[in-house]
């Protein structure tokens, strides 16, 4: 019996095509589950990284306005925040370029601290305290 057994293994020398299609049908069905799933949770990752770009922005506008409380226009540009050596030059998640040194500013009103992240003429969020920005509030580019 055993030997009957042996003789069939050696006998079979590869895969059906039916064997072989199926393997194919699964893999295309993993990947086309797969490909939009990573594909949004790069977009969220880089939309994660803009949150904290604007979080890291408004910590730095509250440093400069803790160094000059008598700034009259209570307005600080991201330019203004690197001069002041508060900030390290930032890049855009999406274009790999720095961020626009005069579109994106934080404002420092009574109701508390309102950041403005923009790049390339594309403004991503404004009007609200970084510290609060969610994914839904983020403009991408189109």
């Amino acid at each position: 019996m055993r030997e009957l057994l042996k003789k069939r293994m050696k006998e079979q020398k590869g895969f059906t095509l039916i064997e072989l299609l199926a393997v194919i049908v699964i893999l295309a069905i993993i990947l086309a589950i797969a490909i939009p799933a990573v594909s949004k949770l790069i977009d969220n990752s880089r939309i994660d990284a803009h949150i904290a770009n604007a979080q890291q922005i408004e910590g730095a506008a509250k440093l400069y306005f803790a160094d000059n409380p008598k700034d009259a226009d209570n307005k600080v540009t991201y330019k203004e925040l690197k001069e002041a050596q508060l900030l390290d030059p930032i890049e855009d998640p999406h274009t790999k370029v720095e961020y626009d040194g005069d579109e994106t500013f934080v404002t420092k009103e009574e109701s508390g601290y309102k950041t403005q992240l923009a790049s390339d003429d594309e403004v991503y969020f404004t009007g609200h305290s970084a510290q609060n920005y969610t994914r839904d509030m983020f403009r991408p580019n189109e």
